[in-house]
């Protein structure tokens, strides 16, 4: 397919990348557990790790991923689902908001050569940091 055969559908490159990031979205969301898990660290985990393993299936798609917006509310169930688990864990909507964001970059932890020897075992390492930072600074009641 050729740009201005693309073009024809979509008004620019950025509104091609949004459907882009909107469609991979739709596909994660395909592959959210029906019921989440009983610990907010396991629902966190589980989801980064969905995430992770999306993102990867595409060339570029953490490039496509970021900084689009959505093209509809497809992401709204899950992410509702995903939310509510943290409240019901003790996290204010705020915090909850927050710890979906940091968690969403659990690489940003590890640091140096970390990063890059061992992409598989860093992501794993990071990801267990962040979400016992998350717990240790945002539950605002016990467990």
């Amino acid at each position: 397919m050729k740009a201005p055969a693309l073009y024809w559908h979509f008004k620019d490159k950025q509104a091609l990348l949004d459907e882009m990031a909107t469609e991979m979205m739709r596909r994660m969301a395909e592959d959210f557990p029906a019921a989440p898990a009983a610990d907010w660290r396991e629902v966190v985990t589980g989801a980064m790790r969905a995430l992770r393993g999306h993102l990867l299936r595409y060339r570029d798609g953490a490039k496509v991923f970021s900084g689009t917006h959505y093209t509809d509310l497809s992401y709204a169930a899950p992410l509702e689902a995903f939310l509510r688990t943290l409240i019901e864990s003790g996290f204010t909507p705020d915090a909850a908001a927050r710890a979906e964001r940091l968690a969403a970059y659990p690489l940003a932890a590890a640091a140096g050569e970390e990063m890059f020897a061992g992409h598989d075992r860093g992501f794993e390492a990071g990801l267990a940091a962040v979400v016992a930072g998350v717990g240790a600074t945002l539950v605002t009641a016990g467990e």
